[in-house]
Parts: structure tokens; C-alpha cells; sequence
């Protein structure tokens, strides 16, 4: 078996229409991933200075939005996780609602169709696509996780074993990653390898993919994996540092970015709870060398297809950073009286059209179904056509 993943057999029809193809031999002993030793990047700078204590370092200025609504659902109490873009102009997402479904959509365009998964997998972690007719989805079914592919209408499914703790997934394209395992899907079948670090955010542009975890990075070279110096942060040694996402914008520039938390000293509190400090970070690496930017505050970012990038900054506000290093912000229209939540930016290969995914709903609405879903929200998704 490739790093765990099993096949698993599906003797009835799934939704909508839909069942599953058949597992080839092939699918069940897949080649690895190659696995050339490729000299390793070192770290350039090997430390980030620390954080400054007031003023962030970005300061973006203020524009117009040129954010379009495409769709809003009817239905209350809904919202959209996740989503891939393709070439073709599909749009794979995953949908949720306060119920606690989650099932994978289809926009062709023009409206959305449900391709419902098998009754047993119930919560969708991520999606990746190629086309209309090739997607995969990945999520948890009690203590393991799943793989599902779609391919010519039907779904096949892995099984994906815990391997440390809950399943946590990362996609990009025909990559995903479960912990430190690394998937590729080629000719039908996944090829895997085993990475030095846990995968926390995967992502890519065309051929080039970046993995990130721990103080720790590597890159598809084509022939394998290079291994990518990340610096240290200059803060205290106790803090917890999370790695939330990476972007590649194609142009020879890579970000990562994180938050650091960490105790510190100050007055008495009501509650005798510790004071905690939050930084946001982003890493830019360009030319074999690191640029450390403090207070990026985003944990989602996309490439905008002509060399810059835009970044989820809060709920319904959106910064973008231009090819030639102009940093803006916008925000996505919705309706007078309510807020957004943007969960996930998905560029479609080859232009410079960027979507955006979350949902909206009344400003005070607080209450939460299952999902983390508003019971008030509607899943909602708009566009920037550059």
C-alpha cells in the first residue's frame, strides 16, 4: 500500500446519479514519488528580527472594490469552505451547512450541482481539481481519513489511516499532503513520499509546488523535493508559531505565512489569565534569500495571476500586493446591514480572474450551527476580474 492508502470498495450507487469505478491493480501499489537527493537551500537570512512592538510594517491603501458578487444562497445557515478553480472556468467547493454536511458543488459557470459523496463521508477538509470531470476531495471519517477522486461522473475512495492525531489534509492541484506524507495523483494512481516535516500548507503555480510545516520547507523540483532553509524567528522561545499558508506566485517570489503567540508579563487580569501576545508574519523568498514582513494578518492568500497576490486581511477585507510591490486593500460587496467571512481565494489557471468564497448574513448574528457555520449566514461567492 502507498503510505497507507486503501482502497476501499463501494458496492452501491453514490448520489445524484453517481458510482464508483473500480479500483485497478495499479491503484493499490503505486510507484513512489522519485526520490534523488537534491542539495538542500540554506536559510538566508538565518534569523527574522522580532516583531515591531506598535506600528505594523503594511500599511495598504484604501481603493475602491472591484470585487463582483456572483452568487448568494437562498438558504440561510449556510456557507462555503473551500474551493479550486480550473483552467475550463469549473469550480469544485465545498459546501456546509449548520446541520453539519458537508458535500462537494459544482459551478459550471452558471449555478452549482451537488455531487453527493458516499453516505460515510460526512466532513470534507479540502478539495483539489484539474477539470469539470477531475476532482478530489479529502476529509475525515471517524479516526481516519479518505480520499475521494472523481473521475468520467463516478467517485473512488481511499482510505487514509491516522497516522499522528487527527487527519489534517492540505491540496493543491493533483497534490495533497496527510501530516508528513506527500501524495501526487499521476495516470490514475498516487505516488507518495515521505517528507522531514509534517505538511502544514501546500500550494503551487503552474509546475512549481511548496510544502511548509515547522520551520520548514521544501520544493518540487520536477525530479523531487529540494529542501528549503526556513529563518528563525526572534521571539521568545516558548511560542507557539503556526504555519498557515503558502503561496507561489510564479515569478520567482514564494510566501509563507504564520503567527507567533507567546506569554507575557503585565498587570494583574480579572480572570488571572495570562496576558497573550499575537503576531502575525509573512516570509517572502526570492533569489535564494528571505525578506520577513511582521503583522500580515492572513491565514489564506492566492496568486492574482500577473506576479502579486491577495490576502484574506479580516472577515470581508482583502488585501492585495501588485506585481511591483504596491500594497491595497479592498473589501467584497454584500448586502447593507451585513458582514462577510471569506474563507478561501482560488485563481483559475491561466488569467487573472481571482474568486473568493465564504458566506454573509446580518452583522448581528452570533449564534453558530454545527460547522462553525451562522445560523444567519448565506453561502456566498465573488469574483475580481483584473
Amino acid at each position: 500500500m502507498a503510505a497507507g492508502l486503501a482502497v476501499l470498495a463501494l458496492s452501491t450507487a453514490c448520489g445524484s446519479g453517481i458510482s464508483p469505478l473500480p479500483a485497478p491493480a495499479l491503484f493499490t501499489s503505486p510507484e513512489p514519488l522519485p526520490t534523488p537527493r537534491l542539495s538542500p537551500v540554506f536559510a538566508d537570512p538565518k534569523l527574522c528580527p522580532g516583531p515591531p512592538r506598535k506600528e505594523r510594517e503594511i500599511q495598504p491603501a484604501a481603493e475602491p472594490s472591484g470585487w463582483e458578487t456572483l452568487w448568494t444562497e437562498g438558504t440561510q445557515g449556510t456557507a462555503l469552505m473551500d474551493a479550486a478553480v480550473t483552467a475550463d472556468g469549473t469550480i469544485w467547493a465545498a459546501h456546509a451547512d449548520t446541520a453539519g454536511q458537508h458535500v462537494p458543488w459544482r459551478w459550471n459557470r452558471s449555478d452549482w450541482t451537488p455531487l453527493t459523496l458516499p453516505e460515510n463521508l460526512a466532513e470534507v477538509q479540502t478539495v483539489a481539481a484539474e477539470s469539470k470531470d477531475r476532482a478530489w476531495v479529502f476529509g475525515k471519517r471517524g479516526n481516519d481519513g479518505y480520499a475521494a477522486s472523481y473521475e468520467a461522473g463516478r467517485w473512488r475512495v481511499e482510505s487514509v489511516p491516522e497516522r499522528d492525531g487527527w487527519p489534517s489534509f492540505s491540496s493543491s492541484g493533483p497534490w495533497a499532503a496527510d501530516h508528513e506524507v506527500i501524495h501526487r495523483w499521476n495516470d490514475g494512481a498516487w505516488q507518495s513520499r515521505k517528507l522531514s516535516f509534517p505538511v502544514q500548507a501546500l500550494a503551487g503555480f503552474g509546475a512549481e509546488t511548496w510544502a511548509v510545516g515547522d520551520f520548514a520547507a521544501a520544493r518540487w523540483e520536477g525530479s523531487g523535493w529540494r529542501q528549503i532553509g526556513v529563518p528563525s524567528l526572534k521571539v521568545p522561545e516558548d511560542a507557539d508559531v503556526l504555519w498557515d499558508d503558502v503561496v507561489v506566485l510564479g515569478n520567482g517570489q514564494t510566501w509563507v505565512f504564520g503567527q507567533a503567540s507567546w506569554e507575557e508579563a503585565g498587570p494583574a487580569r480579572d480572570d488571572n489569565e495570562p496576558w497573550i501576545v499575537r503576531r502575525s508574519f509573512g516570509l517572502r523568498f526570492t533569489q535564494g534569500t528571505w525578506q520577513c514582513v511582521w503583522d500580515l494578518g492572513t491565514s489564506e492568500a492566492e496568486p492574482d495571476g500577473e506576479g502579486g497576490m491577495w490576502l484574506v486581511a479580516a472577515g470581508d477585507e482583502l488585501w492585495h500586493r501588485s506585481g511591483d510591490g504596491r500594497w491595497t486593500r479592498q473589501r467584497v460587496p454584500v448586502p447593507r446591514g451585513w458582514s462577510a467571512s471569506v474563507t478561501k481565494l482560488a485563481l483559475r489557471p491561466g488569467t487573472v480572474e481571482v474568486y473568493a468564497v465564504g458566506s454573509a448574513g446580518p452583522r448581528d448574528s452570533t449564534a453558530h450551527g454545527l460547522n462553525g457555520v451562522p445560523v444567519k449566514a448565506h453561502a456566498m461567492m465573488w469574483r475580481f476580474k483584473g
